[in-house]
């Protein structure tokens, strides 16, 4: 796996990350900061949750629903709310983990 850091997507610029064919991720740093910028101490939870999801694309998994999970939609492009901490997962949520196993299945 590669992880590319660079400042901004300019066709998207408040994406934090993407993943780059099937072994390649990018965190867009300068949005994250911009997402940080608020409560700094969230920093390094956006990049585990982005770099986690970008993964799990790579796994084969697809984006999901819930919002509580790594592989919502948000975790991409997530909203920052003025003067609040960003609630963002840093670990897989027990749908993903099922999905995550069900893949190991068929690999074997």
């Amino acid at each position: 796996m590669h992880v590319f850091l660079l400042n901004t997507f300019f066709d998207s610029p408040t994406n934090i990350g993407m993943t780059v064919r099937e072994d390649g991720t990018v965190l867009f740093l300068d949005a994250i900061a911009d997402l940080a910028r608020n409560d700094p101490s969230t920093t390094n939870a956006y990049i585990l949750s982005t770099l986690l999801h970008e993964f799990g694309h790579q796994l084969g998994l697809e984006n999901i629903t819930s919002a509580d999970c790594i592989m919502a939609a948000s975790v991409e492009e997530p909203t920052p709310l003025e003067g609040r901490r960003i609630a963002t997962p840093t670990e897989y949520c027990q749908q993903e983990l099922q999905l995550i196993e069900a893949t190991r299945q068929i690999v074997k």
